[in-house]
């Protein structure tokens, strides 16, 4: 889990490198998934200010939004996008084969 602190004193947690997300002055955030092999680019954008979260659009990488008291933002990825990063993950961890 990567933590990010974000405005107004919150803390986002993402469970991938992947996931990258960006503010602006407006108090809004928005999280992508670096990733071109599920089509589109979607984000998950949230306006967020000192009390207060607020999900304004629900991209497919996103299964749930977990909102705390002590202002934590934790993300959790979709199945499909798990499955997906273990099945990457297993690839790029599988022994190299040598034939002659």
């Amino acid at each position: 889990m990567i933590k990010e602190e974000i405005i107004h004193g919150w803390t986002l947690q993402l469970p991938s490198e992947k996931l990258v997300a960006l503010t602006n002055k407006n108090d809004m955030v928005g999280i992508l998934y670096n990733e071109n092999s599920f089509g589109d680019l979607q984000t998950l954008l949230l306006h967020v200010t000192e009390d207060s979260v607020d999900i304004l659009s629900m991209p497919h990488f996103i299964n749930k939004v977990k909102i705390t008291l002590n202002k934590q933002i934790i993300l959790v990825l979709s199945p499909f996008i798990l499955e997906s990063e273990q099945e990457q993950k297993s690839e790029n961890e599988a022994p190299l084969m040598i034939f002659d």
